[in-house]
């Protein structure tokens, strides 16, 4: 039987969760994922980490990568945040109108099983009273919405990682459940797999 590699949603080492500019526009964001080993969890060295450079159709915001973005929600068809001050006042100036956006989160509720990861925006509205926000629009998988990627993975090594949905560190206790999970063989991924993104038939 082949044993499955559990990965949990990471932040990049390059990634300052404090740093504003996370919420700005950009159709290039770089996604994370590490696993621990089942036997040795405060090994470092037998650690995976993962780390995928994306290039989305629309500009796109990894939500859970800042300390400024809380009690994200979601339910199909509908995603709600709170935003502390700074962080609201860029976010309504910088999406309100901006036409379809792409929000990043590894909060439960994107889809009924779990395979679809991203929610592309029909429409944001902001409250004023409660700094919040509230998108509605589709939540959809990763054909639907990423034009490229590159993929790379190594041992987690001495990288102090933190998960993206609590900002704990990733070799900590804690009770959150894995958002993928990939048999052993995956890791080895060819672009022209139909399951993965498929060729373009413009391409040269």
């Amino acid at each position: 039987m082949t044993k499955a590699a559990v990965l949990h949603p990471v932040i990049p080492p390059a990634i300052d969760p404090e740093d504003l500019d996370i919420l700005k526009l950009d159709t290039s964001v770089t996604l994370a994922c590490a696993r621990l080993t089942t036997q040795h969890k405060k090994k470092r060295s037998d650690g995976i980490f993962s780390q995928a450079n994306l290039t989305f159709a629309y500009p796109t915001i990894p939500l859970d990568y800042s300390n400024y973005v809380s009690d994200i929600s979601c339910k199909v068809g509908r995603l709600t945040a709170i935003l502390s001050d700074g962080a609201y006042d860029l976010a309504k100036s910088a999406w309100k109108g901006k036409g379809p956006l792409i929000l990043v989160t590894a909060v439960d509720g994107l889809s009924d099983d779990d395979t679809k990861e991203f929610f592309i925006t029909k429409s944001i509205t902001f409250s004023d009273k409660d700094h919040t926000f509230t998108a509605k629009g589709l939540s959809v998988g990763y054909r639907d919405v990423i034009t490229y990627f590159d993929l790379a993975w190594g041992n987690v090594g001495i990288l102090k990682l933190k998960r993206s949905m609590d900002k704990g560190d990733i070799f900590q206790p804690h009770a959150l459940h894995p958002r993928v999970t990939l048999p052993k063989a995956s890791w080895d991924i060819k672009l022209s797999d139909p399951r993965v993104l498929g060729i373009d038939s413009s391409a040269p």
